[in-house]
């Protein structure tokens, strides 16, 4: 089903709404609304989800792409009211999805598509959720409908219908019982005036009907307001049955990734909620499933693993560890299980970063401010694990878990081809010893880094059914034993001290299948934004 004529479906159903409540078939009526939140439910889902998602009903049958699925924030305002009128839980999750009215309205042009009918969500959404809304937001909002009135709109419907609507949702919105009857009763009267011109007969139901209706039912539920004032109106639409179960299944095409923690990490990215999903292993790789959240009752998605396939994009790195971090407090929750699934999302958010920082394409970042934003997370780590603080083992433990992850596709695809052209850009470029060697000795490990490369270093391919094992230790911890150090030959006690502190080195094994060790190798690091190999750096020192 193309995008068109999903809008379209809404429209109808709205359209019929109103007839069947005109004609005071309240049957209809509701079927007709029940119809329209589900339309409203499959848009919102359609403007936030992956776009190669594909969204299925499971009754009546029908299954649609999502990549080209459109609506304008003048369709969504009253199908919010819609959803909220049917009791439709679900599809008010999904139409109070932070951001669904700012993509609805990025998504076309024209006047369905004016910023008023944006602030006038947000509002409904605010009014719905009990939440505080300033006087900043009305009043934006008073200017988007006299900017929208100005330009496109007929001026006495934004003065009319949209303006007291505005307060109204701003009322509801702080709670004030005084204040609303008042305002619910002067936007019924000034709907029905406005209907009641001669050119506009007929239209019971018109502009803001049904936002005011939503309303009304709000205030009744908060504030247990009688609503027989408001039952001369013929716009008021009450006692509406609820809408009846529809389930909402999305899945996700095949993607390749290099290994289960990324395919964890994109399906964050993807909106699928951790705390009820399970992972499955399949012939080649891994299907991650949930249930809940946005709207949406059933997830699924496809990962094909392969290590040799590029890591995700650090824009998807830095997306999945802001959406992880974003789900959490400043403060700790009291309840043990919480605290520690807390916990367990401030250390993920925390390795997405780090994978990010480490990514060949991260020279592009503001480091200083992702810096910054790790040492909040690990912060935060401390305070959910319970403990003072954590202290600079433990950073570099989680740094060299986050670099092993990055790095090792890099090392399987090097012993795979070990004369390709990979090899090479692991070559030191000019300047790159200054930055891995202290300035004591950096020129000579230069020239004896030169001389190695310009002979060749020495890398066999590995056999059939080979593994790779790395290694990965901060300079720092070089110049004594300790559980990263060890895996590293011995000259790098006594290198240690020519190293840059803040530079990450790894060694690494080949280990042909079925051998207990095998070919080992030394001298990667990272440098700001790419690798260099320097073999065995401290055969060098001593010459």
């Amino acid at each position: 089903m193309n995008a068109p004529s999903a809008e379209d479906a809404l429209d109808q159903a709205l359209q019929q709404a109103r007839l069947a409540h005109a004609a005071a078939d309240m049957v209809r009526r509701d079927a007709a609304l029940a119809d329209a939140a589900t339309w409203g439910r499959v848009l919102a889902v359609a403007l936030m989800a992956p776009p190669a998602a594909t969204l299925s009903w499971r009754e009546p049958a029908q299954r649609f792409e999502l990549s080209e699925m459109r609506a304008s924030p003048a369709a969504l305002l009253p199908t919010l009211a819609a959803a909220l009128l049917a009791g439709d839980r679900h599809a008010l999750r999904a139409l109070l999805m932070p951001g669904v009215f700012a993509a609805a309205q990025a998504s076309g042009q024209g006047l369905a598509h004016a910023p008023c009918w944006t602030h006038l969500g947000n509002l409904l959404g605010h009014a719905i959720l009990g939440g505080r809304q300033t006087q900043d937001a009305r009043e934006s909002c008073d200017r988007a409908i006299a900017e929208t009135a100005r330009t496109a709109l007929d001026p006495d419907a934004g003065n009319e219908l949209l303006r007291p609507l505005a307060a109204l949702l701003e009322a509801l919105s702080r709670q004030d019982a005084a204040a609303v009857p008042a305002l619910l009763l002067d936007a019924f009267e000034r709907h029905r005036a406005f209907y009641a011109e001669p050119a506009r007969s007929g239209l019971t139901l018109g502009m803001a009907a049904w936002e005011l209706s939503a309303c009304a039912a709000l205030a009744q539920q908060r504030f247990a307001i009688d609503l027989a004032p408001l039952r001369r109106f013929p716009a008021l639409c009450e006692h509406v049955a609820p809408a009846p179960r529809v389930t909402l299944s999305l899945s996700l095409p095949t993607r390749t990734v290099p290994d289960a923690r990324q395919a964890a990490w994109q399906a964050d990215v993807d909106g699928i909620p951790r705390l009820t999903r399970q992972r499955h292993t399949t012939a080649s790789g891994v299907q991650i499933t949930a249930t809940g959240s946005f709207g949406i009752d059933e997830w699924q998605a496809e990962f094909s693993l392969d290590a040799s396939a590029p890591s995700l994009p650090v824009d998807t790195l830095l997306a999945a560890s802001d959406l992880l971090a974003r789900q959490l407090d400043d403060t700790p929750p009291d309840d043990p299980q919480e605290r520690a699934w807390h916990a367990l999302l401030l250390a993920e958010a925390l390795a997405t970063l780090d994978a990010a920082l480490i990514a060949p394409a991260s020279q592009s970042l503001d480091r200083e401010r992702l810096l910054a934003r790790r040492a909040a997370y690990v912060g935060l780590l401390a305070l959910h694990a319970g403990v003072p603080e954590v202290d600079a083992r433990q950073q570099a433990l989680a740094m060299a878990d986050a670099i092993k992850a990055q790095v090792q596709p890099l090392l399987e695809a090097l012993a795979s081809n070990p004369g390709g052209t990979l090899l090479q850009t692991l070559r030191p470029r000019p300047g790159d010893a200054a930055l891995a060697f202290t300035p004591t000795h950096a020129a000579a490990f230069a020239e004896a880094a030169e001389r190695m490369w310009t002979a060749g270093p020495r890398l066999a391919a590995a056999t059939p059914g080979s593994r790779v094992v790395c290694h990965v230790a901060p300079a720092g911890m070089l110049a004594e034993d300790n559980e990263l150090s060890r895996h590293f030959p011995g000259g790098y006690r006594t290198l240690a001290s020519e190293l840059q502190p803040q530079r990450v080195w790894v060694a690494w094994k080949v280990i042909a299948a079925g051998a207990r060790d095998g070919m080992a190798y030394d001298g990667l690091v990272w440098l700001d934004d790419h690798w260099a190999w320097f073999p065995k750096p401290f055969r060098w020192l001593k010459t």
